[in-house]
């Protein structure tokens, strides 16, 4: 959550900025590999008893990995193309 913070303080500003959004980015993909994912294929949910509610909350997880991966482009988008600051990252 701080990191979230930081990076909304970072953008408004405009210091830091492209390492925030690359930070973001990283951030937002690993949050789609580590935690989005593995849901969607099943872990952590309990295949054994596959009910409609499992089944459509498998589909909303792929949902999210797939949020999480355009949410991801434009970050790194913005990294490349808006942010103003070149101090860490050139």
């Amino acid at each position: 959550m701080v990191c979230i913070l930081l990076f909304i303080i970072s953008a408004v500003i405009g210091k830091y900025d492209k390492l925030a959004y690359a930070l973001m980015a990283l951030y937002v993909l690993l949050m789609a590999l580590l935690v989005h994912l593995p849901r969607a294929m099943g872990y952590n949910i309990g295949l054994e008893a596959m009910t409609p509610t499992l089944q459509r909350e498998m589909e909303l997880e792929m949902i999210n990995v797939f949020r999480n991966i355009m949410v991801l482009g434009a970050l790194l988008g913005f990294a490349k193309y808006v942010a103003k600051d070149n101090r860490i990252m050139g």
